[in-house]
C-alpha cells in the first residue's frame, strides 16, 4: 500500500484531522504540576490520564489485535522527542518542562516504560508510564506496599485513531513489565474525569475497574471528581 494510500486509510476512518483531547473543555490549571513535576522525586503529570482518557474515547474502541498497516510500536529515542512535543501539545492542553521529554529517554527506568506509536518512521502517539512503590521489606521488618504502574501521558493524533494503535501502546508496556516476583507491578492504574463515561468505558473494556471517586480533584473542571481506574495484573 502506497504511502499515500495509507494516509487516506486513516483519514477515511477518523471524525477529525486535528486532535483535541479535551475538545470543549478549557486547560487545566492543575496541570502547572506538569512542568514541575520533571524533578524525578515527583510525581509528573498527575492530571494527565483525563487526556489519555479523553484521547482513547474518540474512537480508540478497536478488536484489532495488530498495529495497521503502517504502524509500529518502538521505544523512544532521542529523535522522537521534538515531534512527541509537538504532537503532545497539540493533543493534551497542558505544558510539560523539557525535563519531561528528555527523562523518557535518559532515564532508564522510566524509558523502560515509555513507547512511541510511529507511522512510516514519525511519531503519531506515545505513552509514558512509571513504576510507583514497590521494593524489598524495610528495616524494621514490614512490607512495602506492592509497586503499581501509573500512565502519566498517552495521546494519539486524531487521524490515527479508532485503529487500535493506543491498545497496542498499553499492551506494549504491559508485555514489558518484569516477571520476577520482586518486580512485578501489582496493578496499573489512572485517573479520569468522572464525567467522561466514553473514557471510562474504553478503560472498563481493557480490564479496568472504578475503585475510587476523588471529589474537587480538577480545579477548572465542573464537575471536578476523578475517577481512579485501575486493573490488577495478578493475571499477567
Amino acid at each position: 500500500m502506497a504511502q499515500a494510500s495509507l494516509h487516506r486509510y486513516f483519514a477515511s476512518k477518523s471524525d477529525s484531522a486535528t486532535a483535541s483531547a479535551l475538545t470543549g473543555k478549557e486547560p487545566l490549571e492543575d496541570n502547572s504540576r506538569a512542568s514541575d513535576a520533571s524533578d524525578a522525586s515527583t510525581k509528573p503529570a498527575h492530571d494527565a490520564c483525563i487526556d489519555e482518557a479523553s484521547a482513547q474515547a474518540q474512537q480508540t474502541d478497536s478488536k484489532r489485535s495488530t498495529c495497521p498497516p503502517g504502524i509500529c510500536i518502538a521505544q523512544i529515542e532521542q529523535g522522537h522527542i521534538n515531534a512527541i512535543k509537538q504532537l503532545t501539545s497539540t493533543t493534551l492542553p497542558m505544558r510539560y518542562s523539557d525535563k519531561f521529554y528528555k527523562q523518557a529517554v535518559s532515564d532508564a527506568a522510566i524509558n523502560s516504560l515509555t513507547r512511541v506509536a510511529l507511522f512510516d518512521g514519525q511519531p503519531v502517539g506515545w505513552i509514558r508510564c512509571c513504576l510507583e512503590g514497590g521494593g524489598a521489606s524495610s528495616t524494621s521488618g514490614h512490607q512495602t506496599p506492592p509497586s503499581q504502574i501509573y500512565i502519566q501521558a498517552l495521546c494519539l493524533l486524531g487521524p490515527y485513531r479508532g485503529h487500535g494503535v493506543a491498545t497496542q501502546l498499553l499492551d506494549s508496556i504491559l508485555r514489558s513489565l518484569p516477571v520476577q516476583e520482586e518486580q512485578r507491578a501489582s496493578s496499573i492504574y489512572a485517573h479520569v474525569w468522572e464525567q467522561n463515561e466514553d473514557a471510562l468505558g474504553w478503560y472498563e473494556r481493557r480490564g479496568f475497574k472504578r475503585v475510587l471517586l476523588l471529589n474537587q480533584y480538577y480545579r477548572r473542571l465542573r464537575p471536578c471528581g476523578a475517577w481512579v481506574v485501575r486493573r490488577e495484573l495478578d493475571s499477567l
